[in-house]
């Protein structure tokens, strides 16, 4: 099972390893990372989980409320099923820590948005404000669900819908 992890400033591929009962290797393929790719805060990677760690650590997402499982299918591709889920090719990757180079296989498990969840990838010029009224929700939406805001590019958001 595969949960997401926003990075903090301080962390290191090292002290997420430590914190998540896996290795630095491990997080590397999980996230097709390089040797010398630098964490930034705000960015959001794919951690392994047991159930028992589940709702237990508050720098995860609680899957069962996020996220659902996509079996990929005979003829998916990462297009394909962000469309069926209404969400961005990139969010989609970034969601499950692969690049567009990787194949998909089926039998394949994918996290995809509960249809409620909505995403959304920041660009640069974001503010807190203009993505509140753009997507029409609260501050406390937001804050419920990204436990940290840095509003990098790229970053992550997670808000539920409301309409």
């Amino acid at each position: 099972m595969y949960s997401y992890y926003v990075i903090k400033k301080g962390d290191t591929l090292y002290s997420i390893a430590s914190r998540f009962n896996t290795t630095v290797a491990e997080l590397r393929n999980l996230n097709n990372l390089s040797s010398n790719k630098t964490l930034m805060p705000g960015e959001v990677i794919t951690v392994p989980v047991n159930q028992d760690m589940m709702g237990q650590n508050n720098n995860i997402g609680n899957n069962n409320d996020l996220f659902t499982t996509y079996t990929v299918q005979r003829g998916d591709n990462l297009y394909s099923i962000a469309e069926k889920y209404n969400i961005s090719p990139n969010t989609l990757m970034m969601i499950n820590g692969i690049n567009s180079k990787m194949m998909l296989t089926p039998g394949q498990n994918l996290l995809v948005p509960r249809p409620y969840i909505r995403t959304y990838l920041t660009q640069n010029g974001d503010t807190i404000q203009s993505i509140m009224q753009d997507k029409r929700i609260s501050i406390s939406n937001l804050l419920n669900y990204n436990k940290q805001i840095y509003l990098l590019p790229n970053q992550l958001l997670i808000y539920r819908d409301i309409m």
